[in-house]
């Protein structure tokens, strides 16, 4: 069965406005390259955690920021990327933006029945970014730059698949404006089936500064799965990939 309609996946990176730290100014003068965990890459998984951030700092008198989230696949070692490039002056003024796309992985391979019929009703989705297009809106103050979101859902009945619901949108996006008003936003909704069986796809990913500080972030990012099947129902998952604040280095 080949879904033929899109209704429900939602990515949402949001970067809360930061005001201007001097401390952190005289702490960070030189640039810095920071990894977490540490020693984690975009193909090197730490532990068994399912994301690796990568990026750089350099807090002069221009705000230089690099930021990327990488999602590792549950099969192979790679990952896909979602980031951004961004320059402000410690003023607030926006000079520069760009995203930072790439990859292709499947984020999350689930058993829906373990207990009950193991390895017998299994879940795979993948993800994929690409491009990124920068342009200044004038009406706005703000740079903003497009990327595309896409990848698909696949259901597996006793190692057969089941279900296919490929998902895509061009319009996934970041936008800097003026006083450190960042944001990071991609949607497409993905949802089908028939009245024998349906399932319903919500990928959610939140980032936001904490106190005021590019050093500080709060990280949060998970699935919410709804699969109905005639023969079994309605079940209702939620696969929580991060949920944490962090600091970097």
């Amino acid at each position: 069965m080949v879904f033929e309609r899109i209704t429900s996946l939602i990515l949402i990176i949001a970067v809360t406005r930061a005001t201007p730290n001097r401390n952190l100014q005289v702490r960070q003068m030189r640039p810095s390259n920071f990894t977490l965990p540490p020693g984690c890459g975009p193909t090197k998984r730490v532990g068994n955690l399912t994301y690796c951030i990568t990026g750089s700092l350099d807090l002069g008198r221009e705000w230089l920021v690099d930021f990327n989230m990488n999602f590792f696949d549950v099969f192979v070692n790679n990952s896909v990327k979602f980031g951004l490039n961004l320059a402000i002056e410690d003023v607030g003024t926006a000079k520069h933006l760009s995203v930072n796309t790439g990859g292709r992985a499947t984020v999350v391979k689930h058993d829906f029945f373990p207990d009950w019929r193991p390895k017998d009703f299994v879940g795979a989705v993948t993800i994929g970014t690409r491009g990124g297009n920068t342009t200044y809106d004038n009406s706005t103050k703000k740079f903003v730059s497009n990327f595309e979101i896409y990848g698909d859902v696949d259901i597996f009945t006793q190692g057969r698949k089941f279900m296919s619901m490929p998902f895509s949108t061009p319009f996934g996006y970041a936008s800097l404006g003026q006083d450190f008003d960042v944001e990071f936003n991609g949607s497409v909704v993905a949802t089908g089936g028939d009245e024998q069986a349906n399932s319903r796809l919500n990928f959610s990913l939140a980032m936001s500064t904490l106190s005021g500080s590019v050093l500080n972030w709060h990280l949060y990012g998970g699935l919410d799965v709804s699969i109905y099947w005639e023969k079994y129902g309605r079940h209702n998952f939620t696969i929580p990939f991060v949920d944490e604040d962090i600091q970097i280095p």
